[in-house]
């Protein structure tokens, strides 16, 4: 309770990691720990759902007092994205969820496209897209690895009508990280989308084959779904990358870069997560 307490107050991003990290050690000693981390984790989706119909609607209506809602769900999805790396509590859920953040980056590609000022800032968008990949790559892999349990969803319980809907989610992710990568302008947006949608599908093609050389020559199973890659998004990625390169290319041999921890082990965050580290730290620097 007192960690809970702690990363629903804490504005500091390193602190919410290390309550999490806590939490997740207590979920693995404990059971009962389950309870109040379950209930940190409905509280904070109750809110962040509660908050993206605000973000669209007229900043007028706001009162001279009140946190603007971007603001407000900036920090909401930000512990969201943060208790998602730790722990998978209570965060099984693609109906209404994953359509509403895939609305509100849709609703920036939109705005960027028409030449209009989009209500989600880069920063938001960086982390809801770091959030749903958190959430379809958790998704994928229990839907394609065959019973028992996969180990990758070890605290909240499978519901099985809500793994039906990720390979459509999934789709819908990717064609929302196409038309950001070809209309965003913001360096650090079109990074992240592009190493979301490598990571989402790099993701499901892993959990395919693998469950595939797992079957061997058992009984026969359904086939697994896969998720391609269309046109739209494949032009949109080798796009990025040829400028992604291009820019490099043009960087002097003496400049500072950024070195990422060791990687290939569980003690040093993953290559997506430092990456999204850097982005949001440059986003954060630069508000």
């Amino acid at each position: 309770e007192a960690l809970k307490a702690a990363f629903v107050r804490q504005p500091d991003p390193d602190t919410l990691e290390h309550c999490a990290d806590a939490m997740a050690h207590l979920l693995d000693l404990a059971d009962t720990a389950r309870g109040a981390v379950l209930g940190l984790a409905d509280g904070l989706h109750t809110e962040l759902m509660g908050l993206v119909p605000r973000l669209s609607a007229d900043a007028s209506q706001a009162g001279a007092a009140d946190i603007p809602p971007a603001d407000a769900l900036l920090a909401v999805a930000t512990r969201l994205r943060i208790l998602a790396k730790a722990c998978d509590v209570s965060l099984c859920r693609v109906r209404g969820f994953c359509a509403s953040l895939l609305g509100l980056l849709d609703d920036r590609a939109d705005a960027l496209a028409r030449g209009a000022q989009p209500v989600v800032g880069p920063l938001l968008a960086v982390t809801l897209l770091e959030l749903l990949v958190l959430v379809l790559m958790r998704h994928a892999a229990a839907l394609i690895q065959p019973d028992p349990l996969p180990h990758c969803v070890v605290h909240d319980p499978i519901d099985r009508s809500e793994l039906q809907l990720a390979p459509t989610a999934a789709r819908d992710f990717c064609k929302v990280v196409a038309a950001l990568l070809q209309a965003d302008g913001v360096p650090q947006v079109r990074a992240a989308a592009f190493a979301s949608a490598v990571a989402v599908l790099t993701a499901w093609s892993n959990a395919v084959s693998f469950t595939d050389a797992a079957r061997g020559d058992g009984a026969k199973q359904d086939e697994a779904p896969w998720l391609r890659l269309e046109d739209e998004l494949a032009e949109a990625l080798c796009g990025h990358l040829g400028d992604v390169l291009t820019e490099a290319n043009g960087v002097p041999p003496d400049s500072g870069r950024f070195v990422s921890e060791e990687l290939g082990t569980t003690a040093n965050a993953s290559a997506f997560s430092q990456l999204f580290w850097a982005l949001q730290q440059s986003l954060s620097a630069y508000g």
